[in-house]
């Protein structure tokens, strides 16, 4: 029998959500309201329409999509990510297809056609914890995608999350403007601290 082996990092998270400008202060959105939000904006969507921001040109960063999510009632969740690669990268061994649906597309290897987005799968577990973590969880020697994903989770929350209103950016802060879904009041002026989730390693 073959065996894999998966080596599990987890972090703290010491930031997630939108904060107030004036005292940064957090205003709302907690880990779970993040979680529960990204699960219902990437559903009924193609793979290949999960993307939440361009990387810029000059960047070693590529288009990062959502493969699959799965959410349980006790608030946690798993995330895994599909980064995509240069098509030029003469490595490239896989490759899904952009227009099936989250968490039912398929993976071709070697040779595809277009609609196929060339990349490596990446996980992520966010237990129900009192401490606020996440874990990575790499397989062979790839990237464990952390740094991507935390920019994934960011552009998400100053674009797509359902309580976002709109976003501009100022010449060192993301500015939003995000409703609370407590009260359903808009509340102005929120910092969306880059990256939003700032986790810190403390066991692997």
């Amino acid at each position: 029998m073959s065996q894999v082996l998966a080596k599990v990092a987890f972090y703290d998270i010491i930031k997630c959500g939108y904060f107030n400008i004036e005292d940064r202060s957090h205003a709302f959105c907690f880990k779970h309201d993040m979680l529960k939000g990204l699960y219902q904006w990437t559903r009924n969507k193609m793979v290949g329409q999960t993307v939440t921001f361009t990387p810029q040109e000059d960047s070693q960063q590529s288009n990062i999509y959502c493969y699959d999510m799965h959410c349980e009632r006790d608030n946690s969740a798993v995330l895994i990510t599909w980064n995509g690669y240069d098509t030029t990268d003469e490595n490239i061994v896989s490759a899904i297809n952009g227009f099936k649906p989250v968490g039912n597309t398929d993976i071709k290897v070697s040779q595809f056609s277009d609609e196929y987005i060339p990349g490596y799968e990446t996980y992520f577990w966010f237990p129900r914890h009192a401490r606020d973590i996440f874990a990575t969880v790499r397989f062979e020697r790839r990237s464990n995608g952390r740094q991507d994903m935390c920019s994934y989770i960011e552009s998400f929350l100053a674009n797509k999350h359902p309580n976002h209103v709109f976003c501009y950016e100022d010449d060192e802060d993301s500015i939003c403007y995000g409703r609370d879904a407590t009260d359903g009041e808009t509340i102005s002026h929120l910092l969306l601290p880059s990256p939003p989730v700032c986790p810190e390693r403390f066991n692997k």
